[in-house]
């Protein structure tokens, strides 16, 4: 993998490779952004680079036994950190410190990639916060988060902070109709899914029981905008009991609902998530008396995040489910 090859974030990307080009890193940064959007392989690159022996263009050679190594999975000093468990623990920080303090086995420099660091906890992060204020030896540490509300504000200052954001549908659904194989319909209806995330667009488009599990959600969005549907609403979720499987059903649901919401106000159909289902979508707007002009769509939506607040605050599903209806 090279910084060529990922998707969004170009100027992050520049930043990166303009660092490893002149030799310029600093000793701490911290990737900050959701899930999937390219956080770890900027990392894993960027670690690439900085250990390269002969980087051409900000990029690793990928011929030096250094690149070599890296590629292999074995570069000695190359550290990628992970929770084990739910939370990195003080002990984990506590090694990372010593091996931070030691010069490295081959190269200039060590590089430590720390996956989920707003798992840190309090105390581990203290403990890392000296590391960062009083750096031993030439290393680079390099913190990914998706709530950097759970990072200290001093280990924040003492980082260059980079928000990634989530990678245009458009880049997304051309990357799996290309590596996937997949149509461009289905794609451009994947990529809406994934919320800018490639990882989840990825998972999503291989996954084969996908296309089943958005069927339910718009058949319960349809017996929603039915007044005598709740039974057959009712009869939908009786089988979905793990929290994130409603939360999916539920973000499926969502879209049918925004989809509605801009065809009562003529939005273009192609702006549409659901443009393989506009006859459905029309037909549940007449039912409802064309969405009284987006107020149903608009009323299912909120009860829609009603319903995602009340199963991540206590994990009831079903009744959470009922209550849309109810």
């Amino acid at each position: 993998m090279r910084f060529s090859q990922i998707m969004g974030n170009q100027e992050i990307l520049r930043q990166l490779r303009e660092h490893v080009e002149k030799n310029t890193a600093f000793h701490a940064y911290l990737f900050e952004g959701p899930d999937g959007v390219g956080k770890r392989l900027a990392a894993q690159v960027f670690a690439k680079g900085l250990l390269c022996r002969h980087p051409q263009g900000g990029e690793a050679c990928d011929l030096c036994e250094s690149c070599v190594r890296f590629t292999g999975g074995n570069h000695p000093d190359y550290h990628y950190i992970e929770p084990e468990g739910k939370s990195i623990k003080d002990q984990v920080i506590e090694e990372v410190q010593n091996q931070a303090a030691k010069k490295p086995f081959e190269g200039e420099r060590s590089v430590f990639v720390i996956q989920q660091a707003d798992t840190i906890t309090e105390r581990a992060q203290n403990r890392l916060l000296k590391t960062l204020e009083e750096p031993k030896g030439n290393s680079v540490m390099i913190l990914l988060v998706e709530n950097i509300q759970s990072i200290l504000p001093t280990i924040q200052s003492r980082c260059v902070n980079l928000r990634f954001r989530p990678v245009d549908q458009e880049s997304i659904a051309g990357y799996l109709t290309k590596s996937l194989g997949i149509s461009q319909a289905y794609g451009k209806m994947v990529s809406a899914f994934s919320y800018g995330s490639v990882g989840r667009a990825i998972r999503l488009g291989a996954d084969e029981d996908f296309p089943a599990r958005r069927e339910r959600a718009i058949r319960c969005a349809k017996a929603l905008g039915d007044k005598d549907g709740f039974i057959d609403f009712a009869r939908e979720i009786q089988s979905v009991t793990d929290g994130a499987e409603a939360m999916e059903l539920l973000d499926l649901m969502e879209f049918w609902f925004r989809d509605a919401l801009f065809l009562s106000r003529g939005i273009d159909p192609l702006l549409l998530v659901n443009q393989d289902q506009l006859p459905g979508l029309y037909e549940m707007l007449r039912k409802t008396e064309g969405g009284e002009k987006g107020r149903w769509p608009a009323l299912m939506m909120e009860r829609i995040e009603q319903a995602k607040t009340d199963i991540a605050r206590n994990g009831r599903v079903s009744y959470a489910l009922k209550s849309i209806a109810l």
